[in-house]
């Protein structure tokens, strides 16, 4: 875990209201196992009060850093919590879908090679001595829950008023996570050993730390309530007007119903490095290589200058690929996309890459969305309502949303769970798109209409998960 993320080897969860994946770590077999691991990082942040409370102070902190340092220690607080909740039901669910032998064998593998995360599970495996596997994993959701049920606003903000506060043992109890989860994981075992006095005193405590412990759902009241304690932190910041639209524009969503769509498939563990690829100034020279061609990629840059588009490119060339960086006047800009016939992959911020694709007329292009379906929602039912869609799965390591209003198509990278999830969500109008009918060979009049439609879609897939 660094100060900013939540991380396995295999997925990472950053305190927003989506988790990654990589596609290429990952294999087929074990990806289920990691997607449970990070969702439950993420579903225990938004359903309570103490991980809500980080969520929004990591929202803001892009427009005022002020309180960083307070957000890396309340994450810092929650750690443990969070690795041995996310830690015990992955191997619950292993054990649920593939028996017992192979979950003793994990366990074990976990155990020999990785003592930190076996020292997570271990923390709540007491719960399998006495409950069934699907029992335990709810207890240990309540145990987990139940630890970050803290009234957060009662924290300190500042470094050492904050020491002083929680270095009494009561307050550490009731405003650390990790102290609650310790002490409540303490009094269960009592409990489930029948010791005398062990159920009243853990009802005690509950009375005692959980005035007001209520389900804290995600389109909560209280929600608004933790938005407002949070602007009220930024009322001097000279970005307050920016933190209110970010704050404000947190719609509310249904995780457990649409669970899939806070997956991100994506490469994390091979990034591009722009500075290795070549800077090539004479724009119109490149162009003449790219224009030949059949796929180029045309990734926008998120600087922005007035006239003046600053992007990389990378394309196949005699089965060699390429890469630069470059500036270009856009009225230049303008005649060389007109030069390019062949298809073209937008990439880059959603909102600029479509205002792109509408400035320049483009014939046939695509656009990758590297970002969660949960935040890509507006952006679609805005620009391509009433557009269709299909789902293709790529070596049940994760799928491909493809949704397209007749011109500009959309990649966007789901969950290989995700299917079930989108026609429901189609059909609540949730989602504003229509599947398209196929015919007896898969193709279908709108979107994948013949052979060469899938080979350039697979090719595009693979391009850039594994092979860029």
């Amino acid at each position: 875990m660094s100060d900013s993320y939540l991380r396995t080897l295999l997925g990472q969860y950053g305190f927003t209201n989506f988790f990654s994946l990589d596609v290429i770590e990952n294999n087929s077999n074990h990806i289920f196992y990691t997607e449970v691991h990070e969702y439950m990082h993420t579903s225990l942040t938004l359903t309570t009060p103490y991980g809500f409370y980080v969520y929004l102070l990591n929202a803001c902190k892009k427009h005022d850093d002020a309180y960083e340092k307070f957000r890396f220690d309340l994450v810092d607080k929650m750690r443990f919590v969070q690795e041995a909740f996310a830690t015990f039901h992955e191997m619950c669910y292993l054990h649920i879908k593939e028996g017992k032998e192979k979950f003793l064998y994990e366990v074990g593998r976990l155990k020999s090679q990785n003592k930190k995360y076996y020292e997570y599970y271990e923390s709540l495996a007491f719960l399998l001595n006495d409950c069934g596997i699907e029992e335990a994993a709810a207890v240990s959701a309540w145990i987990a829950n139940l630890s970050m049920h803290v009234a957060v606003e009662h924290i300190p903000v500042h470094h050492k008023e904050r020491q002083k506060f929680l270095s009494h043992s009561e307050h550490a109890r009731r405003y650390i996570p990790n102290s609650r989860f310790k002490q409540i994981c303490k009094m269960m075992k009592m409990v489930l050993a029948k010791e005398p006095g062990a159920t009243e005193q853990f009802a005690k405590w509950f009375a005692d730390h959980n005035e007001t412990f209520t389900d804290f759902q995600h389109d909560d009241a209280q929600m608004d309530k933790l938005k407002s304690f949070v602007l009220q932190l930024y009322a001097e910041s000279a970005h307050l007007d920016q933190i209110k639209d970010t704050l404000s524009t947190m719609y509310d969503f249904n995780i457990s119903k649409y669970d899939t769509f806070l997956s991100h498939p994506t490469l994390l563990n091979k990034q591009p490095d722009l500075s290795l690829y070549s800077a090539e100034p004479n724009w119109l020279s490149l162009f003449g290589q790219v224009v030949d061609a059949r796929i180029t990629f045309f990734s926008l840059f998120s600087v922005i200058k007035h006239g003046v588009t600053a992007f990389h490119v990378s394309h196949i060339l005699n089965n060699k690929a390429a890469s630069y960086v470059s500036y270009v006047e856009d009225n230049k800009l303008e005649q060389l996309l007109i030069q390019k016939p062949n298809t073209i992959v937008l990439m880059g911020q959603k909102a600029r890459v479509y205002q792109f694709y509408q400035t320049h007329v483009l014939e046939h292009a695509y656009q990758f969305i590297d970002h969660a379906l949960v935040d890509s929602v507006a952006y679609i039912n805005q620009h391509f309502a009433g557009g269709r869609f299909r789902v293709f799965n790529y070596q049940n390591r994760f799928s491909v949303l493809l949704i397209s209003d007749g011109k500009l198509k959309v990649l966007q990278p789901v969950s290989i769970h995700a299917i079930d999830q989108i026609r429901e969500a189609c059909r609540s109008g949730f989602l504003q798109l229509a599947e398209a009918e196929k015919d007896d060979l898969e193709f279908d009049p709108f979107l994948i209409k013949n052979a060469k439609d899938k080979r350039e879609l697979d090719v595009i897939v693979s391009l850039i998960f594994f092979n860029w």
